[in-house]
């Protein structure tokens, strides 16, 4: 099966189908679609770029594109509906109007009535009486002649006026004819070319009008063209040796204005470039070796050589002949928004390359090279007079892809610091800086190289790093002015940025919300629970101190008593007794032989000390033992009976047991 071309692909227009694959049609067909549709395709162009351009501009707009083609199709004119107003039958008959076609050639038999209603053109617009008859060729078929048959009376032959299309014939009061009443003679008609018929059959078709008589409306005769004569050969040399002249001196203007090219700075104010600042000083040099040169020549034939003679140009004629022929003296200036040299043309990043508005049609370019392998067809017109250097010069236009790739990066860039900030601040590791360190930029933020190297990574590390440069820079000029993050420098230079705003879950901002309330309220709670602490303190000291207090107060009426006892068993049985006093070591031992805590016991056992020497009935002194060991003692020498003594079974823990009656018969 042969392969479809470009104009089937588009006329039965499948690739509009929401299932097409456009990688099945070649690359031709698919330049043809794009054509079709007025969709600008890169160049150089493959199969691959062509076909992602097709799914990114034909598929997106299949919908579009269909309502378009049902729109043109339902626009082609039908008399469809419409019905006579005498009969009420349908003007074409039930029938389908036909497609508007181009036909070369007439048909050699004699039209039906139908196909003359069918191909009855519009009436034209009509043209003032004195314009004149149109050269060119009508569009309307010439009218074909009735054929009459002889059994047919004259009379009931009645021919339908044919269509006026050129002027019509003036009526004059002084000239009449039998033409005149109530009829004019039909415009001139032009056949159309390749409708001609043979000039036998004009000649028989006049006569059959002719015969008829004055009913038929005849045709006059066609105007004759005037016969021009032809120019001499003398006038046909002259024009072609102007023409040469002029087309020579045309194509050197081109050849040298057209290596002028763009302009790339200003010189007293007019643009202007190294090669036409250079081109002026040769002719300003060939200018006065030009005057120079007439200046010796007049010399000589005025026979004076002086040297220092002034020189006289009121009869130059050589050097003024130079001056009449016009020559290029301006540059290109640099389109705005872009940088030129004198054959090539950037633009800045933030603009596109666009062809002039004359050029509409012409496919985009990333730069412009005048000096390239390739050229643009239209670059021959460069360097013709009124055209400038570079004819059409192409523009600048800021077409919002970079603003849209600006805000693109900026809101990446503001997400990293955002997240940045709000990692930081989830897990509370971050550190405080003073402002001359960099104060909170430096504590929520990233120094300028460190974000850098994370937006070179993000932009996949593209080989111009000075586009990465600029397009970064650009994105903190565009976070800046929107206020969503604040720079910070410390003393050496070194900025840092930070995001002004966090963004926390729900548990990171529980968790911060703690952490803070802590940080805030610490001091009340630690103040709350020192007091508490200290309260309880205090009261669980005074409770012990006055349980000490008890305690020592009944150790020392125990003491008391033991050491009247003492005494009485001391003059009573000094066999059990040999001695009046008791020491005090032995005492705190006995008294306290249950309570292990040293500490405790001597802290009890000195409050039991100072009562007990404190009572002037009782005599501290220091005694010798048995062993040579000097200790301190206690002797009570005060009366005894009068001290209230708790009445008990033998208080003296000295003295053996003995029974109270004993004793008091013993007395």
């Amino acid at each position: 099966m042969s392969r479809l071309t470009t104009a089937q692909v588009i006329a039965q227009g499948h690739y509009l189908d929401p299932d097409f694959n456009p990688a099945s049609l070649t690359v031709s067909q698919l330049l043809g679609v794009f054509g079709y549709h007025n969709i600008q395709y890169p160049t150089p162009y493959n199969k691959p770029t062509l076909v992602k351009l097709f799914n990114d501009e034909i598929k997106a707009k299949a919908k579009k594109f269909k309502r378009e083609r049902v729109k043109k199709d339902n626009s082609f004119a039908s008399d469809d509906g419409i019905t006579d107003g005498v009969t009420g039958q349908p003007l074409n008959g039930g029938r389908a109007a036909p497609q508007p076609r181009r036909s070369s050639r007439r048909l050699s038999r004699q039209p039906s009535e139908e196909s003359e209603q069918l191909v009855a053109l519009p009436d034209p617009p009509k043209r003032r009486r004195s314009a004149q008859p149109a050269a060119a060729p009508s569009k309307r078929a010439a009218p074909q002649p009735i054929l009459i048959e002889e059994s047919e009376p004259e009379d009931e032959v009645e021919e339908a006026p044919p269509r006026k299309i050129g002027r019509r014939k003036k009526n004059d009061g002084d000239d009449e004819s039998e033409y005149e009443q109530g009829e004019e003679y039909e415009d001139v008609e032009v056949p159309i070319k390749g409708e001609e018929d043979d000039d036998n059959d004009k000649v028989n078709a006049v006569a059959q009008r002719i015969s008829e008589g004055p009913r038929r409306k005849l045709s006059p005769p066609k105007l004759q063209a005037e016969e021009v004569a032809p120019p001499s050969p003398i006038r046909r040399l002259f024009l072609t040796v102007i023409l040469l002249a002029l087309g020579y001196f045309t194509w050197s203007y081109k050849q040298e204005s057209a290596k002028i090219g763009f302009c790339t700075f200003e010189h007293n104010g007019e643009p202007m470039n190294e090669f036409l600042l250079e081109l002026r000083q040769h002719r300003a040099e060939i200018e006065e070796q030009c005057h120079i040169e007439q200046q010796k020549h007049l010399e000589q034939m005025n026979g004076t050589a002086d040297a220092n003679s002034t020189p006289f140009f009121g009869n130059s004629t050589v050097c003024a002949q130079a001056a009449l022929l016009p020559v290029p003296d301006a540059c290109t200036p640099c389109p705005a928004h872009a940088n030129c040299t004198r054959t090539t043309l950037d633009c800045n990043l933030k603009y596109e390359l666009k062809p002039n508005r004359l050029l509409f049609f012409a496919p985009p370019h990333n730069r412009v090279n005048l000096e390239g392998g390739w050229l643009d067809i239209w670059r021959l017109l460069d360097g013709f007079p009124g055209l400038g250097p570079v004819a059409f010069p192409p523009r600048c236009v800021d077409d919002g892809k970079w603003t849209e790739g600006t805000l693109r990066t900026a809101k990446r860039l503001s997400a990293l610091l955002r997240g940045l900030r709000s990692k930081r601040l989830c897990s509370g590791q971050f550190e405080r800086y003073s402002v001359e360190d960099g104060g909170e930029a430096r504590q929520w933020g990233l120094t300028r190289d460190e974000i850098y190297n994370i937006f070179d990574k993000m932009t996949g590390n593209k080989p111009n790093k000075d586009d990465v440069e600029y397009a970064f820079n650009d994105a903190l000029r565009q976070l800046s002015k929107l206020e969503l993050i604040f720079e910070g420098r410390d003393t050496s230079g070194q900025r840092y940025y930070a995001h002004k705003e966090v963004q926390l879950g729900w548990k990171c901002w529980a968790k911060v919300n703690i952490r803070e309330t802590w940080a805030y309220y610490r001091l009340y709670v630690f103040g709350i629970v020192a007091s508490t602490l200290f309260a309880w303190y205090k009261l669980y000291s005074l409770r012990a101190q006055k349980i000490d207090t008890e305690r020592a107060r009944d150790l020392a009426m125990e003491v008391l008593e033991t050491l009247q006892n003492q005494v009485i068993t001391h003059y009573s049985d000094p066999v059990r007794a040999p001695e009046p006093y008791v020491g005090s070591a032995r005492m705190r031992d006995l008294l306290l032989q249950r309570e292990w805590n040293n500490s405790y016991r001597n802290k009890i056992w000195r409050r039991v000390e100072k009562l007990v020497e404190g009572n002037e009935n009782v005599r501290a002194n220091l005694a010798e033992e048995g062993g040579g060991d000097e200790m301190r003692v206690w002797q009570w020498v005060g009366s005894v009976g009068m001290t209230p003594m708790r009445p008990r079974r033998n208080s003296n823990p000295f003295a053996p047991d003995y029974d109270e009656g004993e004793d008091l018969v013993a007395q």
